[in-house]
């Protein structure tokens, strides 16, 4: 059998003008009747927008396979004029792409419908009617059913993944690199002889630098893997992505060049979605007489993500020294490495995993009300289980391949947001007192905080963050692991100013022994290590100025349920020691550790808080 090797650029709807980058490559093996795969390493364009683009996709459609790669390096500021495409890019847009893409699959049975894709991508705009900017990147592996390319001319990107994939198959994904996008608006008036340079700007900025991968198999005609269960199915693609994603908006006073209203944001982004069910008719076969193996793995691993949304007002007047300046910002910034898989074996068998590190930020100004600065995070794990029908009894053993399971892991995490408001002056050199002197005011909302790797009560491996659900008997009802930390803070300026942190824990567990539970391998449970949770809230625009914090310096978590014992848990859920700290004293109130517990005759459920709030 011959095996062709193509350089393939791929047919897709796109911005106004393409360029397709020198120095990319791509390559694509095993075309057939079922299998086909397309790339792209392309810098596109129109009026109001750029993006770069590195895309691997590869399809099969019943028995086939196709591998797929690219790898590039593109970007605005590598490709000099584009004149000879029709028309100048926006200026004032910069965006870059670079890296590797990597995507397989393998048909194996006639049923088979599965797309893999891996893209890294990045996009920068200009806004309707001049109203602002905005940016967007990530790096993203997807394993899913189709690849739709939208409408002609689409400004978003270059298509989307749909679906649950079908039948049996093996599919792969691996994209890693870096993408960075900027964009700047500039409202000034012209600086002449002795009149003051005013200039407004609205501007964003943002990157991602890491890895995605992911990684499923069906085994069996009656498997399906996607990205989350609804009812008893498996459903939509099933994916690893991180992103950055910032805008910067308002309307501008065409005599003063300052700000009126106007909205700045930032945020990253990153999530892991896996899901696998085993949908055998239980009343057409033995549902014991064959097992059907159903497995999907996930990792995503992120460099410094950042994201930048903000607005800046200057003006300075060349004869007297004398300037004023005003700025409006939201920035974002993380760092992690994060894993999911799940596994079903027999019919009737589901599980899920995901994980997700979310910081977000804004900032907004209301033509007749306050300014409120916003920042806030979402870190979270979650792993699920169900068995409708009972394995091979006789396995007990830790390594039995007859157990269902859905695990969610965070090995690191760092992550911080603040949204602000400040006014800068320097007197002028004219004034007697006090040349120069500069003062700034400031209002502000921030959050912080980071995971710690650690081996806690035993466990395999140090990790920052873990949930994880495990079944080899029966239990129609959902085994459940999940742990968050959740962080908010705002600035209302002349107005409230609040934060809060949010510790949550829930296990869904198998029945105690009393109640015929026997198997230490059916089992939930969960464990983290949260260090130097922080936030804050500030308002200088007051005659008092005030500022209210709650630090968290060290919260340890672990907590489990299984078979072989009557405790509703076992653990202490979270210990949070030293206290938080809450300034001013009396201003707030940390809550405790909380338990609270679902009586119930077939299983253990147990729910566990710590949490802080101001005021």
């Amino acid at each position: 059998m011959t095996i062709a090797l193509i350089l393939a650029v791929m047919a897709v709807p796109s911005l106004g003008n393409t360029l397709n980058m020198p120095g990319g490559t791509s390559s694509v093996t095993g075309i057939s009747a079922t299998a086909t795969g397309n790339t792209v390493t392309a810098f596109d364009f129109d009026a109001n927008n750029i993006q770069a683009d590195i895309l691997a996709i590869a399809t099969t459609t019943g028995i086939g396979s196709v591998t797929t790669n690219a790898h590039g390096n593109v970007g605005s500021v590598a490709t000099g004029s584009f004149a000879t495409l029709g028309a100048p890019a926006p200026q004032g847009l910069v965006v870059t792409a670079k890296g590797n893409v990597d995507v397989n699959v393998k048909g194996t049975n006639a049923a088979a419908k599965v797309t893999s894709v891996a893209q890294i991508h990045s996009k920068a705009s200009l806004l309707p009617a001049g109203a602002g900017v905005s940016g967007e990147a990530w790096i993203y592996s997807g394993i899913g059913k189709t690849w739709d390319l939208g409408a002609p001319n689409t400004i978003l990107q270059k298509g989307s993944l749909s679906g649950a994939p079908e039948g049996e198959f093996e599919a792969d994904s691996t994209a890693e690199g870096a993408a960075t996008y900027s964009a700047e608006l500039k409202t000034s008036l012209q600086p002449v002889p002795n009149v003051p340079d005013t200039t407004q700007t609205l501007s964003v900025s943002g990157s991602v630098d890491g890895k995605t991968t992911l990684a499923a198999e069906v085994a069996y005609a009656n498997g399906k893997i996607g990205g989350s269960i609804v009812g008893l199915d498996a459903t939509g693609p099933a994916y690893a992505e991180t992103s950055s994603e910032s805008r910067a908006e308002g309307t501008v006073d065409a005599a003063t060049q300052k700000l009126t209203t106007g909205t700045m944001s930032a945020e990253n982004h990153n999530h892991i979605h896996i899901a696998s069910t085993n949908t055998r008719d239980l009343c057409a076969e033995d549902p014991l007489g064959a097992m059907d193996w159903v497995s999907g793995t996930a990792t995503g691993t992120a460099g410094k993500n950042k994201a930048e949304g903000k607005s800046r007002y200057y003006k300075c007047d060349p004869s007297t020294g004398e300037c004023d300046i005003e700025t409006f910002a939201a920035n974002t910034e993380k760092a992690d490495s994060m894993s999911a898989d799940v596994r079903t074996f027999l019919a009737g068998d589901m599980a899920s995993a995901n994980a997700e590190l979310h910081p977000t930020a804004s900032v907004t100004k209301l033509l007749a009300g306050a300014v409120t600065s916003t920042a806030g995070n979402l870190v979270s794990n979650t792993g699920t289980a169900l068995r409708t029908l009972s394995g091979d009894q006789a396995k007990m053993d830790a390594g039995s391949e007859e157990r269902v399971y859905g695990k969610a892991y965070f090995g690191t995490g760092s992550w911080k947001a603040d949204a602000s408001h400040q006014t800068y002056h320097r007197n002028s050199i004219l004034i007697p007192v006090d040349p120069f002197k500069e003062t700034t005011t400031t209002s502000k909302a921030s959050v912080s905080g980071n995971l710690d790797q650690v081996t806690i009560n035993g466990g395999e491996q140090p990790n920052g963050m873990n949930a994880a659900a495990y079944l080899l008997f029966k239990k129609t009802d959902g085994a459940i692991a999940t742990i968050s930390n959740t962080q908010s803070a705002q600035a209302i300026e002349a107005g409230a100013l609040t934060t809060s942190v949010s510790n949550s824990g829930h296990l869904q567990g198998p029945r105690a022994k009393s109640l015929g539970g026997v198997s230490s391998w059916d089992g939930v449970g969960f464990y983290a290590s949260f260090k130097n949770v922080n936030v804050n809230a500030a308002d200088e625009y007051v005659a008092i100025p005030k500022a209210i914090s709650t630090s968290v310096p060290d919260t340890q978590s672990y907590m489990w349920t299984d078979g072989t014992n009557d405790l509703m848990y076992n653990g202490p859920g979270f210990i949070v020691n030293p206290y938080p700290t809450i300034t001013p004293i009396g201003s707030g109130l940390f809550n405790g550790v909380l338990f609270t517990y679902t009586p119930s005759l077939t299983q253990r459920d147990t729910l566990v808080t710590a949490n802080t709030h101001q005021p």
